[in-house]
């Protein structure tokens, strides 16, 4: 009464912020039931608090928005302390019989012990733990817990903190199989356990799903994977050696056609020399040769020709070395112009009793060139300079 006077006392001075003050501060005492009152008086005194803080805030526009948050935070609270102050009262007055009635059915034997039980009465269920009873007098000492601090308290955080969200889900029930506790909305997934509380205490059935996975993710997480690694390490040894053995045939046939090529020229080198050296021979060895003059100059065309024979024998030798890794160059400084005019001269020699001219036009002082003179023009034309 006294703080409800100092409140209308201070709003009567115009010390608004005092008075909402004052009358929070009795708001917040009524609601965490500092004083034994009856309804009619805690009615009373809440509705005086609670309506003048509401006129404040409708009066003051500057802290309207303040005043109105803190009282719907005071009646949320005061809400949540009448429902369990009403189950209270409710068990008191028609539970207590009820309880009586199980205590005596329990006997001695059991309540020596303790025992824990869920009472339901009156349309309620009450979560009841007997200590010991109190000899002759009917009674007992005990604690009635709040399930939904049960419920939303302790045992939400431990399953949200045990229970991994990515590969599961779980549903709390109450004794009509309803859901009385959940993730997130309806569960997903195929159930894989149910699980009750130690005793039965409280009588919830825990129920855990077990998320749906991708295929790929569930053949990979079975025990049946170790088949398909080995499958894949076989396949994938099996995939290499084929690459391995398509890329040998491959080579191989490249490496034949390369020998076949090679052949086919050869042959064609050797047998224009042969050619020409047997024609001319027949003829001379005929006497069909008509003056001294062409008969000298197939001579030449002879040792000519020998000389390409024998340059191509050589350079056979020399493929056969270089495979067998045996044929060694000898790079130097030659002049580039001089190389060229030796490969000039050579191919003049072999073209030129088929009426064929070659020429060479070389650009003055090009720079030298590291080359094996011998290997580009043979041992006749050799033209280097050492830098």
């Amino acid at each position: 009464m006294a703080r409800l006077e100092q409140g209308s006392l201070l709003l009567m001075t115009g010390d608004s912020l005092g008075a909402r003050a004052a009358f929070t501060d009795l708001y917040e005492r009524l609601v965490d039931g500092e004083w034994m009152l009856e309804r009619a008086q805690y009615e009373f005194f809440a509705g005086q608090a609670g309506d003048s803080i509401g006129g404040m805030a409708a009066r003051a526009a500057g802290s309207a928005g303040s005043s109105q948050s803190t009282l719907a935070d005071l009646r949320a609270r005061e809400a949540e302390r009448r429902e369990i102050t009403e189950r209270l009262i409710l068990f008191q007055e028609r539970a207590g019989e009820d309880l009586a009635a199980r205590i005596s059915r329990a006997g001695d034997g059991a309540l020596n012990t303790g025992s824990r039980f869920t009472l339901e009465s009156a349309g309620q269920s009450y979560l009841v733990s007997l200590l010991y009873p109190v000899r002759g007098e009917g009674g007992g000492w005990g604690l009635l817990f709040d399930a939904d601090y049960l419920r939303d308290g302790l045992l939400r955080p431990a399953l949200e903190e045990y229970v991994d969200p990515a590969t599961s889900d779980w549903v709390v029930r109450g004794k009509d199989g309803s859901a009385i506790l959940a993730r997130d909305g309806s569960p997903t997934g195929s159930l894989t356990l149910n699980a009750t509380l130690a005793g039965n205490f409280p009588p919830w059935l825990i129920e855990f799903y077990q998320r749906p996975r991708s295929p790929y993710r569930r053949l990979f997480a079975s025990g049946q994977s170790i088949y398909l690694y080995t499958f894949l390490l076989i396949a994938s040894i099996l995939i290499f050696g084929l690459a391995l053995t398509v890329r040998a045939v491959t080579h191989e046939l490249e490496l034949a056609r390369l020998k076949s090529d090679f052949v086919s020229t050869v042959s064609h080198e050797f047998k224009s020399p042969l050619t020409s050296i047997r024609q001319l021979a027949e003829m001379l060895q005929g006497g069909r040769v008509p003056s001294e003059e062409r008969r000298q100059r197939y001579y030449d065309v002879l040792v000519e020709q020998s000389s390409r024979l024998s340059s191509l024998v050589t350079n056979i030798l020399d493929l056969a070395r270089i495979e067998e890794g045996r044929k060694e160059f000898r790079f130097e400084a030659v002049d580039a112009g001089e190389l060229v005019r030796d490969l000039v001269a050579t191919t003049q020699h072999r073209v030129g009793h088929e009426g064929f001219v070659v020429e060479a036009r070389v650009e003055e002082a090009l720079p030298p060139v590291r080359a094996d003179a011998v290997a580009a023009c043979g041992p006749r034309a050799r033209h280097g300079i050492v830098t």
